[in-house]
């Protein structure tokens, strides 16, 4: 069964639905659609018109509209973030290696401060303190200078609908955004942290040492922008939450069967 969209075509948002017959062939079925198709274009000759023999309903196109809106909440780190960028220094190394510029030869001695800086989100690299790091030191906090993906948020938003009956990813995916690219975070201190990983291929993974930044007592405002004539902001805080405390951000987060990187709305 197919249905036709009646429009009144004056802007009141009342839209009729005509459904096309259940009984006959297939030739009185694909007439049904033409007409359905013709009747719902704008400036067609059908356009607006009643079908004889089909049974009408009022529906309400308001929650058809698109209705923009936005919310700004903070979330608040319940665990530490551990952060791990895509560094320029990675970057390079693939570009040399698919471009032919890389050298033959041992590779260039591991340094621990430089791979933890190239760890890190930087928003403003001009406030980055100078002091170098051992493991298990330190940064206080400098305002607007590390930041954190909006992506990342919206990811796990994405990942929690598995744990929130009747609200599918896709939905998620075209009804709720979040504004900007680095999200600016506070925090107490950033430490540099020492993790032994395997890393490599299935099966012949191998030992290796990772320094990354590591965020304590951390918070991120967030920004949404979302259509309020399909989500409300108490299903957003609702999945919000459950993103913090069943996905996480960053590293080692739950999602990746970690502690890290949880946080719940302030």
């Amino acid at each position: 069964m197919r249905s036709k969209i009646k429009g009144s075509g004056n802007g009141t948002g009342s839209t009729e639905i005509a459904e096309a017959p259940l009984k006959g062939g297939r030739r009185e079925l694909a007439e049904a659609l033409k007409d359905a198709e013709q009747a719902a274009v704008p400036g067609g000759k059908k356009f607006g018109r009643k079908i004889p023999g089909k049974t009408l309903q009022t529906i309400d196109a308001s929650k058809l509209m698109v209705t923009p809106a936005v919310m700004t909440i903070t979330v608040v780190g319940q665990t530490p973030l551990l952060v791990h960028n895509f560094g320029a220094k990675a970057i390079q190394m693939i570009l040399d290696k698919q471009t032919g510029k890389a050298k033959a030869g041992p590779r260039a001695l591991k340094d621990p401060f430089e791979d933890f800086r190239q760890s890190l989100y930087i928003i403003d690299k001009k406030r980055v303190p100078k002091k170098r790091l051992e493991p298990g030191q330190h940064w206080p906090f400098v305002k607007d200078t590390f930041g954190f993906p909006a992506s990342g948020f919206k990811k796990a938003m994405v990942s929690a609908c598995s744990f929130v009956e009747g609200i599918p990813k896709t939905w998620v995916r075209g009804l709720v955004h979040i504004h900007g690219d680095l999200l600016p975070i506070k925090y107490e201190k950033l430490v540099m942290r020492q993790d032994t990983v395997r890393v490599g291929p299935f099966g012949k993974k191998s030992a290796d040492i990772r320094f990354r930044g590591e965020f304590h007592n951390w918070s991120v405002q967030l920004r949404i922008a979302y259509n309020r004539a399909a989500v409300s902001p108490e299903q957003i805080g609702m999945l919000v939450n459950n993103a913090g405390f069943s996905v996480g951000v960053g590293e080692w987060r739950p999602e990746k069967d970690g502690s890290s990187g949880t946080f719940a709305i302030e």
